[in-house]
């Protein structure tokens, strides 16, 4: 039992027990208390309530990702135009279009990366401004 926990690494130290071994002085002893995930769940549901207020940012973040994961596919398929149709071709008007077809790929996905940064970044700092007020709110209710 002890190597199979050691082995997923769910030690835990306990300051309470301690083992007096051979050695002549005390030494804490390794549990094998795993900690319940229920605080986990508990502690992100009561965040839902900060995160709530901008579901629509949180929505152009999303669509934002979405456009900017699809540039990112279709770089790979602009270079594919660029070998197959501009230098293979011997074409040098469609590789001029196959490169402004890969700049414009290029300028939407780092465009879509922006939005997406700046609303998920906007997003982190009003969440935590409006947990910053909750906590100073509940301060000032408290007796000196």
């Amino acid at each position: 039992m002890a190597t199979a926990a050691a082995a997923s690494g769910a030690f835990l130290i306990s300051a309470t027990s301690y083992n007096v071994a051979s050695v002549g002085h005390a030494v804490p002893t390794l549990s094998t208390a795993v900690p319940s995930p229920v605080p986990v769940v508990r502690t992100l549901a009561r965040l839902l309530q900060y995160l709530a207020p901008y579901r629509a940012r949180f929505a152009v973040a999303g669509v934002a990702l979405l456009v900017a994961a699809g540039c990112t596919l279709a770089v790979g398929q602009g270079l594919k135009f660029v070998v197959d149709r501009g230098f293979s071709a011997g074409d040098a008007d469609e590789l001029d279009r196959a490169l402004f077809a890969l700049l414009a790929i290029i300028a939407a996905m780092s465009i879509a990366t922006y939005v997406r940064f700046y609303n998920v970044s906007w997003i982190g700092e009003r969440v935590t401004a409006d947990l910053r007020k909750r906590v100073f709110d509940h301060l000032l209710t408290l007796s000196p």
